[in-house]
């Protein structure tokens, strides 16, 4: 069955849908007969282009020669400074910074929440039931936050 015309893509059209290159494009398709033509140029149905697109997604990099201890020094080096350079820039955060940071952050938010009830009764002057129903919606509100910050979203 010969598809129709409309359902034919040529490669710089299937590079602009999946975000390829055009010339990745045309490597993928190299071993897959064309659908058809158009324009002189070759098109091609989705449903036999697109495995061989999406296949060998993730390739090995090629064999590269050995790196020499001085080439490898010279690396380890530069990518140190590298670090130092965007830790200097504030680009890279100390790990132990952004824990300490998160820390003092949680514990003021629970020291408002733990005092949020007794502001609210001597505010709104609440009767028992109504500072009952207060401090449950907090605790649930707080139990909500522990969730969060201990398994994520």
């Amino acid at each position: 069955m010969v598809a129709p015309q409309a359902h034919l893509f040529s490669i710089n059209t299937l590079a602009d849908l999946t975000g390829l290159h055009r010339q990745t494009v045309t490597k993928r398709l190299a071993n897959i007969a064309p659908s058809g033509m158009r324009s002189g140029h070759p098109v091609y149905h989705l449903s036999v282009a697109g495995p061989a697109l999406w296949t060998g997604e993730v390739q090995a990099l090629p064999n590269k020669p050995q790196m020499s201890p001085a080439d490898k020094k010279h690396l380890v080096q530069a990518q140190r400074e590298a670090l130092k350079l965007k830790t200097e820039t504030g680009k890279l955060l100390d790990v132990e910074a952004v824990r300490r940071e998160r820390a003092k952050t949680t514990l003021q938010v629970i020291n408002m929440l733990n005092a949020l009830p007794d502001i609210i009764d001597r505010a709104a002057r609440l009767s028992p039931d109504q500072s009952k129903a207060v401090v449950a919606a907090i605790d649930e509100q707080r139990a909500g936050l522990h969730q969060l910050i201990t398994h994520g979203e």
